[in-house]
């Protein structure tokens, strides 16, 4: 409004100073003043609203936006700057129209002054007017598709008009005149009161990152374009003889048949890219508002859908604006032809307890042929009548269907007050120590859709039960009621592979409750062996609280370098930076992580490279890599984390542009000392003898004979070799090669507890003395793991 009453009254007073300023010319004087006065007003602006504006246009965002030319691929923003450049070339060519029409009917310029600001006091005024009275109705009434499109049909009919009209009467008729002048208002009213809004609603379906940036691109560059292409266009239709205003007309007739395709194709795209970010979730609360009816309008129509997934998306959307027809939708959805769709919505009613929604409830029990909508039924039905249905709801616990079994009993145990309770007690004491698993089965779940704290005592029973299944269950009910004492249990289970999944959710979703167990593991305590070690910490990077980023950081100098990559992969995703004392302790395991690093590159020198090292050398390879991955997350703790992240991503990359680039990023990120240690370490360009000769000079390395370093390595007298696989690796280099004076370390390898390790060793032991491998021949015959082991040596044997 402020910006249609603007042109209204600088209209006005236009058309009345004309005829005190004498020339035109003048009015420029008052064109300064208003523009001094804007100017005036900004200033005030900003100095009484700084903070407020300085804290908005610094706000970070999540993700970084492409740049123009890159989002421009996406079918979706080429429509929107498409549809702008020709909403500006119309109204461009509509606005000459009206101009050349009015010099042709007004010869001198004071009459022309008159007139053109009589009719910006009309435009205006007709725009306010609409603005206020008609847009809103009419964009609630009929949407988006309504708002993109209106203009350019509506300009399209007033030109065919026109047409008919210049054919008729001819261009020196009234009736053509007033057209024209017609249409520039109508395309400047419409413009304001449904384009400009509708555009800025389909902006909505874009991502926030890249939001900001299509919008400038196309008020700031695709816009002036449009109006650049119309001014070369019509000094080209002026050097033409025998053009006249009609073939200007047609022009235009076809940019706004291109304009209306384009909107309704916008509209399009917009409903698509819409229902992708919110099936997505790339949407948040802040990003899109319900209160807008096109947005709320496309949400409520994935009720008509039969898709699960999408009728569940909206109710999820609707619930978290707090939408206040949300009840109304769920008893109308409560009828849906789906029953999967039908045992969702009833679900949410038992959660909301919709006293209205009764007797579509009481409908759905007895129509329903789904034992899940049966049972959804039941609980609903439970949630709204309470004690009143107990007897009714007792038969359904003989059901022949399970779930049903369990609706019912969950109906009762949560919402049947005490004689509810007592019916459904007398029914599960038993399952716990039944013989059947079914029935422990059916009574682990019970425990978790219950959700009853005091009820976790036959739980810690069935978190062992030998049978798999009921154990999964057991573990997901475990997560749901969120008792202390069944953390224990939970942890076992990550042990099997088929309750590994559950178990971590169910640690994750216990919160900060699980982190004395994390510390206990991370200390050695509680006989937990490191892969088990390494999950906890995983979970408890998954917490993110101040707690867990507290315990954590305790732990970045961790003996173990598979439980240290792991405890700084959770600091990370905590976002932790280091400051004060903390910074001090990552930037000496830093200088730790570097020295090994140098030692291992150190190694792979050593070793001279023959087709019996190339399993040490690769392991090493594989090693180093692993390495570098704890150097660049406790540089990310040092300095800006996601950049350095994505630097180390970048060093990583096939392209030496890529390399290059990420290389000038730390550059000017690091500090001098942590360039002079890291960058010998990083660098792409450096051969592995350039890095070991640059790393040598700070940490001193020793060489070795390639023998002694494959000794060394296999005897890991100061656990430097942590990984088995490198130690197996150094003892097939060994037996390979023949090296016997390397025959008591390998004999030492066989008390290792890793079986590729010592499966290796027994077979190097027997190719470097036969004969001391026979004083190992029984124990080694007799141990189940080294089934490969027999093998090998038996083969050995046949070939010599």
């Amino acid at each position: 409004a402020g910006f249609a009453i603007g042109f209204m009254v600088g209209g006005f007073m236009a058309a009345i100073l004309a005829g005190f300023v004498g020339q035109i010319a003048n009015l420029l004087l008052f064109g300064i003043v208003a523009a001094l006065s804007m100017l005036g007003f900004l200033i005030v602006t900003d100095r009484r609203y700084h903070s407020e504006l300085v804290q908005a246009g610094t706000k970070q965002s999540k993700t970084t936006s492409k740049p123009l030319w890159q989002l421009l691929a996406k079918r979706f923003v080429l429509v929107i700057v498409l549809y702008q450049m020709l909403s500006a070339m119309a109204s461009q060519l509509l606005d000459f129209m009206m101009l050349d029409q009015a010099a042709a009917r007004f010869t001198d310029s004071q009459s022309l002054a008159t007139f053109m600001g009589n009719y910006r006091l009309a435009l205006n005024l007709v725009d306010i007017l609409f603005l206020s009275l008609f847009a809103g109705l009419l964009f609630v009434r009929f949407g988006l598709k309504f708002g993109l499109a209106a203009n350019p049909v509506v300009d399209g009919i007033i030109l065919i008009l026109e047409i008919i009209v210049l054919f008729a009467f001819g261009a020196s008729s009234g009736l053509f005149f007033w057209l024209v002048m017609s249409a520039f208002i109508v395309d400047i009213t419409l413009t304001d009161g449904t384009t400009r809004g509708s555009i800025n609603t389909a902006y909505q379906a874009l991502p926030a990152s890249d939001r900001v940036t299509v919008q400038t691109g196309v008020e700031g560059i695709g816009v002036p374009i449009a109006h650049g292409l119309i001014g070369i266009l019509l000094l080209v239709f002026s050097a033409i003889d025998g053009l006249s205003i009609i073939h200007i007309i047609y022009f235009t007739l076809f940019i706004t048949v291109l304009w209306a395709i384009f909107g309704f194709s916008t509209y399009r795209h917009y409903a698509t890219s819409l229902m992708q970010a919110i099936r997505r979730r790339a949407l948040d609360s802040a990003e899109i508002s319900l209160d807008d009816s096109s947005s709320l309008g496309l949400v409520e129509r994935l009720f008509e859908s039969e898709n699960l997934l999408e009728v569940r998306l909206a109710l999820d959307m609707l619930e978290d604006a707090a939408v206040e027809t949300l009840d109304n939708d769920l008893i109308k959805l409560v009828g849906n032809s789906s029953e999967t769709i039908q045992a969702e919505v009833l679900s949410r009613i038992e959660k909301r307890k919709i006293q209205a929604a009764l007797p579509g409830v009481r409908h759905c029990l007895v129509s329903a042929a789904n034992p899940t909508t049966v049972a959804s039924s039941l609980r609903a039905l439970c949630a709204l009548e309470e004690t009143e249905v107990v007897d009714e709801i007792l038969p359904y616990m003989d059901d022949t269907d399970p779930e049903v079994r369990l609706g019912a009993t969950v109906g009762l145990l949560k919402y049947g007050g005490i004689p509810g309770i007592l019916a459904a007690a007398n029914r599960l004491s038993p399952l716990e120590s039944s013989d059947d698993p079914t029935d422990r089965l059916f009574l682990a779940k019970v425990i978790g859709e219950v959700e009853v704290k005091n009820f976790y005592q036959p739980l810690l029973s069935l978190l062992a039960d030998p049978d798999i299944e009921v154990r999964q269950a057991a573990v997901l009910s475990a997560g749901k009621i969120q008792h202390p004492k069944a953390i224990p249990s939970i942890i076992n289970n990550l042990d099997n592979v088929s309750t590994r999944s559950a178990a971590m959710s169910a640690l994750v979703s216990y919160d900060q409750v699980i982190l004395p167990f994390v510390q206990q593991s991370l200390e050695g305590e509680g006989g937990y062996s490191p892969q088990i070690t390494e999950m906890l910490v995983r979970a408890s990077g998954q917490i993110k609280s101040d707690e867990a980023r507290e315990l954590l950081i305790q732990y970045v100098t961790h003996p173990d370098n598979d439980v240290r990559y792991h405890v700084l992969v959770a600091l990370s995703q905590t976002g932790y930076q280091a400051e004060g004392n903390e910074r001090i302790r990552v930037e000496e395991q830093l200088k730790v992580e570097l020295k090994n690093g140098a030692n291992i590159l150190a190694a792979r020198q050593d070793i001279v490279e023959d087709e019996s090292t190339v399993p040490v050398r690769r392991a090493l390879l594989d090693e180093l890599d692993r390495l570098r991955q704890r150097v660049y997350f406790l540089l990310s703790f040092l300095y800006d984390s996601a950049s350095l992240i994505r630097a180390s991503e970048q060093l990583e990359a096939r392209t030496a542009s890529e390399r290059a680039l990420a290389l000038e990023t730390l550059e000017v990120m690091l500090s001098g000392s942590h360039k002079s240690l890291v960058f010998p370490f990083i660098d792409p360009k450096l051969s592995d003898t350039q890095q070991r000769e640059k790393l040598s000079k700070i940490f001193g390395i020793p060489s070795y004979e390639s023998d002694e370093r494959l000794i060394e390595i296999l005897a890991n007298r100061n656990s430097k070799w942590q990984r088995p696989w490198i130690r197996a690796c150094a003892a097939y280099a060994l037996g390979k090669m023949g090296i016997n004076k390397a025959v008591d370390v390998v004999e030492l390898a066989l008390e290792t507890t890793d079986v590729s390790l010592r499966e290796t060793a027994a077979w190097a032991l027997f190719e470097l003395a036969p004969d001391r491998y026979r004083s190992h021949e029984y124990k080694l015959r007799n141990d189940p793991a080294l089934q490969i082991n027999r093998l090998a040596v038996a083969l050995s044997k046949r070939s010599k």
